[in-house]
């Protein structure tokens, strides 16, 4: 008797993940110790990218799923594509035109939305695993999809895509007020274009492993490289001098694959993403110091600045949340009925409060 009733409450539970899917994530704020879920769940969280400044609390996350958050990060809700067989790894939304969404997914390509996630279209782009989406910052209609290897272009608003000739890259990163001007790490350095992407040269850092790429917005001729070594280096003159930049003891030999400068910081405020953690610097790389230790030991696959003190992280598993500029963090879940954390074994419901 037991038995069939432990039997009926699992498939009751496995029906509903299966029917609501995956969805958690993590929420950290002023007045407390912990982290609590918040959002996407289940699965790493490759990408959150914000709408622009039109709507500066909309927030997207690429996690398998597609979610939105309307309110800073505090609440996630999916937005379903049209085929819920594909894995979502990347989000982009066009900066001029808001409601012009797209996701790229695991060997399949490109889907857009012209109308804010309400509708999906395929493109001619549909056999390649895309991580990441390059706006040009004028043109709306000139989109960089970035693969698993390479770099595409389209210059329709997403339609038809061509491959441009640059190979085993990792990022790429847009001139903010030059859209002709693009940078691009790859497995063997740096190049740069000055043509949009049809033509590149090799600019710095030969032999070393670039995962990321960040451009000051405040002085575009600064550039950041982090390597999969644990390098840090830094350009001031638009990619030509490229100069080490001291780190902490512990990261050397820790992947740096995210860099973030800190929009909303008035100060130079920098942040990398490792494997072992978060670091800052408050004086644009000089000196550096650890945060968000309660992440520990997930890793970062994303990191966005919400507000000046607010920050969102996206880890192997799940969204965390900080509300102070990760001094203090407090565990509250919110919306748990929006989605089910989904488990191969055992499912459990969690406490509203």
């Amino acid at each position: 008797m037991l038995r069939r009733i432990w039997r009926s409450w699992l498939w009751a539970w496995l029906l509903a993940a299966w029917l609501l899917g995956p969805g958690v994530s993590f929420q950290a704020s002023a007045g407390g110790p912990g982290w609590q879920p918040l959002g996407p769940e289940g699965g790493p969280v490759y990408q959150l990218t914000p709408d622009h400044a039109a709507h500066p609390r909309v927030i997207y996350a690429a996690a398998g799923h597609l979610y939105r958050s309307r309110d800073g990060g505090i609440h996630w809700l999916p937005l379903p594509l049209d085929d819920e067989n594909v894995s979502v790894r990347a989000v982009g939304v066009t900066p001029q035109e808001p409601t012009t969404l797209f996701v790229g997914l695991e060997n399949a390509g490109v889907r857009m939305s012209m109308d804010g996630g309400a509708t999906w279209h395929r493109t001619d782009l549909d056999n390649a695993t895309v991580r990441g989406f390059v706006f040009h910052p004028e043109n709306p209609r000139i989109v960089y999809a970035v693969t698993e290897w390479s770099v595409y272009r389209s210059v329709n608003r997403g339609w038809n895509w061509e491959i441009l000739p640059l190979y085993e890259v990792k990022t790429v990163v847009i001139h903010p007020r030059n859209g002709n001007i693009l940078y691009a790490g790859t497995n063997g350095g740096v190049y740069k274009s000055w043509d949009g992407g049809c033509t590149w040269r090799k600019i710095g850092l030969p032999g070393e492993d670039v995962w990321a790429l960040a451009i000051d917005p405040k002085s575009p001729e600064t550039i950041y490289a982090g390597t999969w070594m644990g390098k840090l280096y830094v350009s001031n003159d638009g990619g030509e001098v490229w100069i080490p930049t001291p780190l902490p003891y512990e990261l050397p030999h820790s992947a740096i694959h995210t860099i973030v400068i800190d929009p909303t910081s008035p100060s130079s405020r920098l942040i990398i993403a490792t494997p072992s953690g978060l670091w800052r610097s408050m004086n644009g790389g000089e000196t550096w110091e650890a945060f968000g230790e309660a992440l520990a030991p997930r890793r970062i696959h994303a990191f966005l600045a919400v507000a000046d003190a607010t920050f969102l992280a996206g880890t192997d598993m799940d969204i965390f949340r900080s509300e102070d500029g990760g001094a203090t963090w407090q565990q509250r879940q919110l919306n748990p009925n929006a989605a089910l954390a989904w488990l191969p074994m055992v499912l459990s419901p969690t406490n509203s409060e």
